[in-house]
């Protein structure tokens, strides 16, 4: 079962806790802004308790910046007429026409950062007590605007996972 949305409303995580799902995939909620004072440990636990032996996964967009999350700050911009990208890593607007996400160059050490140092992204989702994360957007090397980005930085883009 995957679950992205509205986990901050009343009695969603007990419905979910309740279901028979063995394995579910939540939007961790803390990283939303506005929802930095959730309580994912106390969301995971109880999806645990529901049902013994579950797994429980968080989303975490890794080939996509999105200007909903905590990390995303206000003067950040894409690239445009005679103004470069800031983040650098940023690259283009979501190609299916979602306003919150932009597609970064993945393969740049100060991306990869934000998601993963000792106080990133990843770190903060097992710090709650998750299994492990469910990666979007690996498949981004496949995008064309991607591809171009990589080629002009001579960065083979299927081989620039690894953090």
């Amino acid at each position: 079962m995957c679950q992205l949305d509205d986990l901050d409303d009343a009695g969603a995580v007990h419905r979910l806790a309740k279901s028979g799902y063995d394995m579910l995939i939540v939007e961790p909620t803390f990283n939303i802004k506005g929802n930095e004072k959730f309580d994912a440990k106390a969301m995971v636990k109880s999806l645990h308790d529901g049902k013994p032996g579950r797994i429980v996964l968080a989303y975490l967009n890794i080939g996509e910046a999105e200007s909903n999350r905590d990390y995303w700050h206000d003067d950040w911009n894409l690239p445009s007429a005679g103004m470069s990208a800031h983040p650098p890593y940023l690259l283009a607007a979501d190609p299916d026409g979602d306003a919150t996400s932009f597609l970064v160059r993945y393969w740049r050490a100060n991306w990869r950062r934000l998601l993963v140092n000792d106080h990133g992204v990843v770190n903060r989702i097992m710090d709650a007590g998750f299994d492990g994360v469910y990666l979007d957007w690996v498949d981004a090397c496949d995008d064309e605007k991607v591809g171009d980005a990589a080629a002009s930085e001579k960065i083979d883009p299927t081989r620039r996972w690894s953090i």
